[in-house]
Order: structure tokens, then C-alpha cells, then sequence
């Protein structure tokens, strides 16, 4: 008898950004599958986790999409039937927060959630651990609080994936989030279909891949 607990639902969440912000060390810290050295991810993979909230269990889906080649195609592939996004950048480049901008667009294009309306994102600033001014510390959070308003992040944080700063409570806020917005589409009597609850199956076409080797 497997020790799984019974799951309510299964949530897909997509994490974008471009290569060398940290994504894929974002995913590992979370999901609790890290290793000691990890390289880039070609076009994607995925990591799961069981996610206990409000007296049940969601398995989450938290799919690392590559950002090598900033391909829209991939990531609009990979997006479909996804209940949420994590635009990632670095805070030591400016130009990967610009183009979370554009990553985000792709996405609201053709990426719906189930009651019609966009997904969910958030925004994370990570490598917040290379700053050691607190002063600092303290701009970046101003700003990246205007940045997410303007833009219409739902949320927003600054990470340190290499030393676990603010990954679990910023990953953790977004999930509870985009439960509690399922949870208020359901409350209008409306009924969630298995192609909104994207499930793994073996035979997917879909290949997890290992990770290995460096990076960020």
C-alpha cells in the first residue's frame, strides 16, 4: 500500500525567466529534490510536491520551463492548462526583470486559468544573498513592490535560492493563493474538469529529465 497521501487535486504550476537567475535551484530548494550541482535546463522538467492546506492535500506540478533561447513557443507550449507562473529574474541584472515583462505577456496570451481569467503570477527577484547592504535590501524591496503593481504581478519576493532565503514562504503564498481563488470559482457551484487538473500519466510524451552538473 503506497504511504502517499490522498490528494485532492493536482495544481501545475510554470517557472520562467531567463537562463542563469536561479529557476531551476528555486524549484529543487522548494520541491526538497536539490543537489549538490545543477546546469542548465534545456527545455524543461518538472518536480512535485505535496502541498497540505486547509485539511487537504494538493500535489503541485512545479514545471521549470528553459530560458536559453527566450523561445515563446516553448514556454506557450509548456503553459498550457498551467494554474499559475513564476516570472524569476536576478537582482543583479536589470535586463532579466525587463523581460519578465514579455515572458509574462506570452503567457497571458494563451494561458487561461479555469474561471477565464489570467493565471496567477509572481514575481521573484532572487540572489537577494549577494546584497549586503541592508539600505540596499530595503530599495530593492520598494521597487520591486511599484515594479509588481504596475505590472500586475499578483505577488511578489526576493529569494536567495542558493541559501534558502524566502523560497518556502514566497512559493508557499503563491500555492495557498491559487487554492483559495480555485477555491472561490467552486464556491460559485462551478465543477473543475480532469483537463483543469492536469495529471502526470507515464506514457505523457512528456520526459522528466536529471539534473546535474552546475549552475546558478
Amino acid at each position: 500500500m503506497s504511504d502517499e497521501p490522498k490528494v485532492s487535486m493536482d495544481l501545475k504550476i510554470i517557472i520562467l525567466g531567463n537562463s542563469g537567475t536561479g529557476k531551476t535551484t528555486l524549484c529543487k530548494k522548494w520541491t526538497g529534490e536539490e543537489r549538490e550541482s545543477i546546469k542548465p535546463t534545456i527545455v524543461s522538467e518538472y518536480s512535485t510536491k505535496i502541498f497540505p492546506y486547509n485539511d487537504k492535500n494538493y500535489r503541485i506540478q512545479l514545471w521549470d520551463i528553459g530560458g536559453q533561447d527566450k523561445s515563446t513557443a516553448i514556454a506557450k507550449v509548456f503553459s498550457k492548462d498551467s494554474h499559475g507562473c513564476i516570472l524569476v529574474s536576478d537582482v543583479n541584472n536589470n535586463q532579466s526583470l525587463e523581460d519578465s515583462i514579455g515572458w509574462k505577456s506570452t503567457i497571458e496570451d494563451d494561458c487561461k486559468f479555469v474561471d477565464g481569467e489570467k493565471i496567477p503570477f509572481l514575481l521573484l527577484r532572487n540572489k537577494i544573498d549577494t546584497i549586503k547592504s541592508e539600505k540596499e535590501k530595503e530599495s530593492l524591496e520598494k521597487e520591486t513592490k511599484i515594479f509588481s503593481e504596475e505590472n500586475e504581478f499578483d505577488l511578489y519576493g526576493l529569494t536567495s535560492a542558493l541559501e534558502d532565503i524566502n523560497v518556502q514562504e514566497s512559493i508557499n503564498s503563491f500555492v495557498e493563493h491559487i487554492i483559495n481563488r480555485l477555491n472561490q470559482y467552486l464556491s460559485k457551484g462551478k465543477i473543475i474538469s480532469d483537463r483543469d487538473t492536469i495529471k502526470i500519466r507515464r506514457n505523457s510524451g512528456i520526459r522528466r529529465k536529471k539534473l546535474d552538473k552546475k549552475c546558478c
